[in-house]
């Protein structure tokens, strides 16, 4: 979506915008303004600011507001509106844009074909602003695995939990970044696979912002079943008519 951010001011001021960076020599600041602290800040903080060039993405509107189209996550910071007519030493407006971003996978479908009794695992990496929950289901039907996660002594990262019906799943979870941009990273791993686990996987993400889901294609090839029911229909001195049920193909 677009957002317009306002910054009007009387007597007919020349208005330009400038956007807080990190202070690096390699990004030359036009300006620099020390901050009170807000949201539990230990200390005033200083920053370096850059005046924003517009272009298709970000530009100054005849009135003086900013205006940006389709807003990101990238878009987050801090900004600052100047407005000067030549008289006096000019107006400043520190605005602070946060973009909440929803739970979201960058990937929706993907398959795989497995022999039967090997082992497969398919990751769910759902992007958003934390805390991001996670379910997931089997043909639809959610699989229970519970509400508590053990962290795997081998990998301190990642948290594991059993289906309770089936010990052979186990879901993983890893969590990287922070509140404004993260990753939950969901594994599904499946054990000795066989004909029971060919169907269709969903991982449904969502968070206070949005939702989404991710769906996993599993196909286990195996040999074909034994005929079953075998019988004779007819039956004469030459022929025989043999009748039997599908096995698993």
């Amino acid at each position: 979506q677009n957002v317009v951010i306002d910054c009007s001011a009387s007597g007919e001021p020349r208005i330009w915008w400038e956007r807080a960076h990190d202070k690096s020599p390699s990004l030359a600041s036009s300006s620099k303004l020390s901050i009170s602290p807000t949201n539990g800040e230990p200390s005033t903080i200083v920053h370096y600011f850059r005046t924003v060039v517009s272009n298709s993405h970000m530009h100054t509107l005849e009135n003086g507001s900013l205006m940006i189209r389709d807003v990101s996550e990238e878009d987050s910071g801090i900004y600052l509106c100047q407005a000067n007519n030549g008289v006096g030493s000019g107006l400043s407006k520190v605005i602070t844009l946060k973009v909440h971003v929803p739970a979201h996978f960058k990937s929706k479908f993907s398959a795989h074909t497995v022999q039967r009794g090997e082992s497969i695992e398919f990751s769910c990496e759902a992007y958003g602003e934390l805390p991001v929950s996670m379910q997931v289901a089997k043909d639809r039907m959610p699989l229970d695995f519970g509400s508590e996660f053990d962290r795997l002594p081998s990998d301190p990262s990642l948290e594991q939990q059993t289906l309770h019906t089936d010990n052979r799943y186990h879901l993983l979870r890893r969590v990287t970044g922070h509140s404004d941009r993260s990753l939950t990273s969901y594994i599904v791993r499946i054990a000795n696979v066989d004909r029971r686990d060919s169907s269709l996987f969903t991982c449904l993400a969502s968070n206070n912002f949005g939702k989404d889901e991710y769906n996993f294609q599993l196909i286990v090839q195996e040999p074909p079943g034994k005929p079953e029911n075998v019988h004779v229909l007819e039956l004469d001195s030459r022929s025989a008519v043999v009748a039997w049920s599908q096995p698993y193909s």
